[in-house]
This record gives structure tokens, sequence and C-alpha cells, in this order.
């Protein structure tokens, strides 16, 4: 416990690989605290996608299937997948945006 709070560059890579968060370039270092604490850059040089690793990493998984509750829903229509759920609305929303030009 004393290690989380006295390494925290220890602490949040090992956070990062126990929820298994994917980077499409690693970082470098997990965190840069030459501004000092109130100012950290974290994963430097590293880049990911978050709509990845909070949605799409798990399509077709045993989680993409798992019901939102552990309750059975008590309406008659079944309770969908959390992550598709979220899956379908952010793709409606992201279809139309595929076709722009995004530059840095």
């Amino acid at each position: 416990m004393r290690r989380s709070t006295t390494d925290i560059a220890w602490f949040w890579d090992t956070v990062l690989r126990d929820l298994d968060i994917q980077f499409y370039k690693p970082y470098s270092q997990i965190v840069d605290l030459n501004e000092g604490k109130p100012w950290p850059h974290w994963c430097v040089g590293g880049e990911m996608n978050i709509v990845h690793n909070l949605l799409d990493k798990y399509a077709g998984s045993k989680i993409d299937n798992r019901s939102p509750s552990n309750r059975k829903s008590k309406t008659a229509s079944p309770a969908r997948s959390l992550t598709k759920n979220c899956a379908n609305k952010w793709n409606a929303i992201a279809a139309p945006c595929a076709s722009w030009s995004w530059q840095r």
C-alpha cells in the first residue's frame, strides 16, 4: 500500500496494465513531474484511443454480452449489453464524422 503513494509511476503503470489500457504508440514515460506535482504529464509520447479502450476492444467478448446489472430485468424487454448500447450510440454519432478531415 505504501508503494502506491511513494512510487506513483509504478502504481499508475500497474493500473494501466491491469485494466488492459491499450496504446497504439507506447508511452516512453508514465508520468513527467518536471513542472511539479500539480501539473503532471501522463503517458508521455503515448497515443491511444479512449473509445477503443472503453468499447471497441470488448466487441464480441463475454463482457460485451453481459447485462448492465446482475438483477434480472422486471420489464418485458430483455436488458441490453451496456457496451453494445454505448457503442451503438457512439457509432451513430461518429459515422457522419468519418469523412471529415482531421488535422492536429
